[in-house]
């Protein structure tokens, strides 16, 4: 097709993928015959952009696994995307995997992910998460029973006991067991 542009040197918005392209400029003063100059280009594959990369929770802990889905992707080409997941943790890239699981994080380190769009030909640029600090987690639960077998008012106390365990912390802290009547 042609299309006239006018004095205008820019010509936008009506390409495709491996479309040739060309421009033919004239330049005439009205005395001499025209001069006519022309230049062709192929459109070239255009790289895949995301709008943002979302961590699947926004607290992390020990025991956690995370994950970090794209929003907004799109080809200007119609290209389906896909997207590899960059995982780094206090800076340092430990997994490109779907998940990250807590084998690679503790408590006080610093976690996010880079999604990096692609069309199968040219890659996007990276997208980064938000940045999570991996919060402390809660010590395991025991049951509590009371010892009253044998009980005589005003001579025996009441006994606390848990049963079967003791509390562990996931990131190995110390734990104790109180117990508050």
């Amino acid at each position: 097709f042609e299309v006239q542009t006018g004095p205008d040197d820019t010509l936008v918005g009506l390409f495709e993928r491996d479309q040739e392209v060309s421009v033919s400029v004239s330049i005439d003063d009205g005395t001499h015959p025209a001069v006519i100059r022309t230049a062709s280009r192929y459109i070239i594959n255009a790289p895949p952009t995301l709008e943002a990369a979302v961590l699947t929770q926004s607290t992390l802990r020990s025991g956690d696994v995370l994950g970090c889905d794209p929003e907004g992707a799109s080809d200007p080409d119609g290209d389906t995307v896909t997207v590899v997941r960059d995982w780094y943790v206090n800076g340092f890239r430990v997994a490109e995997t779907e998940l990250l699981t807590d084998d690679v994080f503790r408590r006080g380190d610093e976690v996010w992910c880079a999604l990096t769009p692609s069309d199968g030909t040219i890659a996007g640029d990276p997208v980064e998460s938000p940045h999570l600090i991996v919060e402390n987690a809660p010590p395991s639960t025991v049951d509590a029973v009371i010892v009253h077998e044998g009980l005589r008012q005003g001579l025996d106390g009441l006994q606390c006991i848990w049963e079967d365990s003791f509390p562990t912390d996931p990131e190995g802290d110390l734990v104790g067991i109180r117990a508050l009547w």
